[in-house]
């Protein structure tokens, strides 16, 4: 628990936040994907979460790989309606959202935006000029999400109680494993 208290004081200077959507922001459908604003359900603990981070942090984006579009399963158009539902809901609760980034790709496609790729990062780096890797922090469920974060220098927090641990010394081991969202707010509050 020092140690993350002292990462407050070491990296949260002017950083960005970076956070998976599915299973972080919203809830997942498992085998399924969130295709039209009555699907998306804003996770609570994101919600009492993200009230203790966003102080915290001057910049905040989305970054989420939704592989529905290239299945045919949802359009571009209907991403950007439940885009724009999720970041009304979360006005509302006053968390704001910089900018939503996806991956439209399917898995397996060397498309170079899909996580871990690091295209996403990139756009937002374009997008933010002001973008310190090394002084951002990379929330995600997934390996795929820790390894993003690590192949740009972002300090990781892997949210899950499912997954294994990596070894260490992978390069998806994370810097922080925590089960929710809000733990690694209340730690780091």
């Amino acid at each position: 628990m020092t140690q993350i208290k002292q990462m407050t004081t070491d990296i949260f200077l002017k950083p960005t936040l970076f956070l998976d959507r599915d299973g972080i922001v919203n809830e997942r459908i498992m085998d399924g994907y969130v295709t039209s604003p009555e699907e998306l359900v804003i996770r609570k603990d994101f919600i009492a979460a993200m009230k203790k981070l966003v102080p915290l942090f001057e910049l905040i984006v989305i970054v989420t790989n939704q592989q529905g579009i290239a299945k045919g399963l949802m359009s571009e158009e209907d991403l950007e309606v439940v885009h724009q539902e999720m970041l009304e809901k979360l006005r509302k609760e006053g968390i704001f959202i910089d900018k939503v980034y996806h991956c439209p790709h399917r898995e397996g496609t060397e498309c170079g935006c899909r996580k871990p790729s690091v295209g996403m990062a990139e756009k937002a780096m374009e997008d933010f000029p002001s973008i310190d890797f090394q002084q951002s922090v990379m929330i995600g469920d997934s390996l795929s999400d820790i390894l993003f974060g690590n192949k740009m220098g972002m300090t990781t927090v892997l949210i899950s109680d499912s997954i294994p641990r990596p070894e260490i010394g992978s390069p998806m081991m994370p810097d922080f494993y925590f089960t929710t969202i809000q733990k690694f707010a209340d730690t780091i509050s």
